[in-house]
């Protein structure tokens, strides 16, 4: 049990002395009323120290607070009393050392609790919250309280030896002091409704409301992975950024523009996006959590978007597949999900070496066709899309490798590399001056080999292959769009002496029956011709004045004693004048 020095306060207001004793603790706040008599109503109010008053406050304005260093009054002119507050209590106000001064934490949209003890004595005493906002400002006490939905603020006593009060619903408005207390009687040991004096404030809490810039529920699934973007104002790109689980310490994102690891969690700071990414992978139920993505500023109101993270079991969808394809030609992937996600919007990405599925870059996207037709499950077309320059201009052939060809030579030929139909473009070695229209760039920590070629003709379209030693060979389409808004697709005979085609659908035997453009045999059709050259094995397709619509699947074919053979062919425009 606490022992308390009684503090005497003089009231010099009337003639003759009012005394009673008031009891606070070091640290905290007392609150406690003056009464007068009525005709002394209009009078202005002193509270001093000295029995001569010449140092202290006094009222200038009724029912107005006048604060002047750690006290405050207020005169209710239609009341028998004035209020005094004094906040901070010091030895030499007399105080007993009982109570403290605290600093929370909250974020906007959640609750917070505080915590205010009290002496078991004072059990059945009346509980009171206090808001200073510039001045005291009474918020409820423990008959006032009730556990509403509706009530932002809740107070619950234990009626032994402390209260909670809750605050729902936080937001900026609500930072500032708070301050807990009992209300004291002449006779703490037979208190009375009557005889309450004063208040004592037990703990002072400083709360601090950090910004949530938005808050997002994510669903995975266990042994899977999630990918999170957490987006932020461009304003802090600059600034660094943490990851949180739940109230556990933050985990910093030390370096920006490049993946950063702790344990399972991968994170990569993309400046030029203004997005954090989080990757967490193996998931488990231990890393079902509230997480937050954070950005450190100098005020510590650091401002967090609130990941909730929930992690199911579900044994009804398949959650893995194979697929094989053959190298230059298309596959179809196909991703099957629980059908509660019909509406949701699908995603493919790629798995590195690291084991972080990030997104497909912009140039690839292309060459990706999706499908979401049938409920739980969506498709994905990866085909060969071209490379596409226009006549004069410059175009860059890139060919990605396996980081185990870092070291060996790469070549770029038209037509298949090591065979005796090939020709050598240029190699990985070669230097740029033996060959002035073509350059040649190897990045070995991109495991990607480029292959830049400028003043494009009407000759350099057709198929290139990207190879390394005999490991793998891929196949690359050139397109050439000329000046005058034409594109010229070169097509390769796979065998001798055939007729050949070209034509328009979606499948081969659709193209073939109903979306032939031009043939060997009707070489001219509208803004499609056809130019055959037999003895170099290929024959040329050249589309003038090229417009939106041209954009889709065609087909190189040949045909023989009624069998085809056909080649896909990507066609994207974009405006009319060039394609992509």
């Amino acid at each position: 049990m606490r022992a308390a020095i009684i503090i005497f306060i003089t009231l010099c207001l009337i003639s003759g002395q009012v005394c009673f004793s008031v009891i606070g603790c070091t640290g905290g706040s007392v609150m406690f009323k003056c009464t007068y008599k009525s005709n002394d109503q209009h009078k202005e109010k002193y509270f001093c120290r000295n029995r001569d008053c010449k140092t202290g406050i006094s009222t200038e304005t009724q029912r107005r607070w006048v604060n002047k260093w750690r006290f405050a009054l207020y005169d209710d002119e239609n009341s028998s009393f004035f209020t005094v507050f004094i906040r901070n209590l010091s030895r030499e106000d007399d105080a007993s050392s009982c109570g403290m001064s605290v600093i929370r934490s909250a974020h906007t949209g959640q609750p917070i609790t505080f915590s205010c003890k009290y002496d078991h004595k004072f059990k059945t005493h009346t509980k009171v919250f206090y808001r200073l906002n510039g001045d005291p400002v009474h918020v409820l006490n423990s008959s006032q309280s009730s556990q509403s939905s509706e009530e932002k603020f809740i107070l619950s006593d234990s009626q032994k030896d402390h209260f909670n009060v809750t605050i729902r619903d936080i937001s900026t408005a609500d930072s500032g002091v708070y301050l807990c207390g009992v209300e004291r009687h002449e006779s703490d040991d037979q208190p009375s409704e009557t005889s309450i004096t004063h208040i004592t404030f037990i703990k002072e809490i400083h709360l601090n409301v950090h910004s949530q810039i938005t808050s997002v529920q994510v669903e995975a699934y266990i042994s899977k992975s999630v990918f999170i973007k957490c987006k932020f104002p461009q304003k802090f790109k600059g600034n660094k950024k943490f990851i949180q689980k739940d109230s556990s310490q933050k985990i910093p994102v030390d370096e920006q523009n490049q993946w950063v690891r702790h344990d399972k969690v991968h994170m990569y700071d993309d400046t030029s996006e203004g997005v954090l990414k989080v990757f967490i992978s193996d998931l488990t139920t231990a890393d079902e959590a509230t997480y937050r993505c954070g950005v450190n500023i100098a005020d510590d109101d650091d401002p967090f978007t609130e990941i909730k993270l929930t992690v199911n079991q579900d044994h009804q969808f398949s959650t893995s597949s194979k697929s094989a394809a053959v190298i230059g030609e298309s596959v179809k992937l196909t991703c099957n999900y629980p059908e509660k996600h019909n509406e949701t919007i699908k995603h493919i990405c790629k798995e590195n070496n690291e084991k972080i599925c990030q997104n497909i870059s912009s140039s690839e996207k292309k060459r990706f066709e999706f499908s979401d037709s049938t409920a739980g499950v969506f498709t994905v077309i990866i085909s060969n899309c071209p490379v596409v320059g226009r006549e004069g201009d410059s175009a860059e052939i890139k060919c990605p490798y396996d980081a185990k060809y870092a070291k060996e030579i790469k070549h770029l030929c038209k037509g298949k590399c090591f065979t005796e139909d090939a020709q050598n473009i240029i190699r990985s070695d070669e230097v740029h001056v033996k060959k002035p229209k073509i350059s040649v760039k190897d990045d070995t920590e991109l495991n990607l080999f480029t292959v830049t070629m400028t003043d494009l003709r009407a000759e350099d379209a057709g198929k290139y292959w990207c190879a390394v030693k005999d490991g793998f060979n891929l196949p690359i389409e050139l397109m050439i769009v000329m000046k005058d808004g034409s594109a010229s697709i070169s097509c390769k005979y796979i065998r001798n002496q055939n007729q050949g085609f070209f034509c328009r659908g979606d499948q081969p035997n659709i193209c073939v029956r109903d979306g032939v453009r031009v043939s060997s045999n009707n070489s001219i059709n509208g803004r499609f011709s056809l130019t055959d050259e037999t003895s170099a094995g290929v024959f040329t397709v050249n589309i003038n004045n090229l417009r939106a619509e041209d954009s889709g699947k065609y087909w190189c074919g040949e045909e023989n004693s009624g069998s085809f053979i056909l080649t896909e062919v990507q066609l994207h425009v974009n405006g009319g004048k060039t394609v992509n």
